[in-house]
């Protein structure tokens, strides 16, 4: 059971990263049309994406 929870984890955790991935490369392209204030305010909110995956992807600590 606990090998088949952490296989979903696993799968969940992909699909976030893939999720967080199209959406960054599609605000970069939002954001070459865009002024560079849009474009500094959705790279900030990319990387924010990016960093809760991150952070959700590390093992559990306690």
């Amino acid at each position: 059971m606990a090998a088949t929870k952490e296989l979903n984890v696993e799968r969940w955790s992909a699909l976030a990263i893939s999720t967080a991935t199209i959406g960054t490369a599609w605000r970069a392209f939002q954001a070459s049309v865009w002024s560079g204030r849009q474009a500094f305010l959705l790279a900030g909110s990319a990387l924010v994406t990016v960093g809760l995956v991150a952070i959700a992807r590390l093992p559990k600590v306690f």
